[in-house]
């Protein structure tokens, strides 16, 4: 973590005006390292919505911010959330959905308002989901979860609990 003391606002307007799009997330360290105590959460949210981050990235960076000392940092750890976004980057789950193996249920989630999959995933999943299975497959089911983004669990809590307990009922 880097302790920077207390800079002028220009120069840390100058910083966040060169971040670039293109490592926007490997670089989100330079941006927390660079923000002086007296500018609020709500300032750095809206300049990174202006840096092309969407509001819903952008709500979630603000709300990860704490203080350390006389600067802000992270509330978590930084290269391990590059590394689980890359991770999930790099991972192919179709194989495992279009072959489920005996036994198995997977429960795929959608957010209504989510725009994070395009209308082929869409497709494909809701073929997956509506196809006859053989007797020694699993099975994959979609559901809708009404009034939510991306954030499932903090836009409808109760809509995700009662798509999630049943499964969970029916298991014990």
């Amino acid at each position: 973590m880097f302790n920077y003391r207390k800079r002028k606002r220009t120069k840390v307007l100058k910083q966040f005006t060169e971040f670039k799009a293109e490592t926007k997330f490997s670089s989100m360290d330079i941006l927390v390292c660079n923000v002086v105590i007296y500018i609020q959460n709500r300032w750095v949210v809206d300049h990174m919505i202006e840096l092309g981050f969407s509001k819903s990235l952008s709500d979630w960076i603000g709300s990860n911010l704490k203080k350390s000392g006389d600067c802000v940092t992270w509330a978590f750890d930084l290269q391990a959330a590059i590394a689980m976004f890359n991770s999930y980057r790099e991972a192919d789950y179709w194989r495992l959905l279009e072959h489920p193996p005996f036994g198995l249920e997977i429960a795929v989630v959608r957010a209504e308002k989510s725009d994070r999959w395009s209308r082929h995933v869409l497709e494909k999943l809701e073929y997956l989901s509506a196809k006859e299975r053989k007797a020694e497959e699993g099975k994959v089911t979609l559901h809708v979860l009404p009034n939510s983004g991306h954030w499932v669990h903090v836009d409808n809590p109760t809509g995700l609990l009662e798509i999630m307990v049943p499964n969970f009922i029916a298991k014990t």
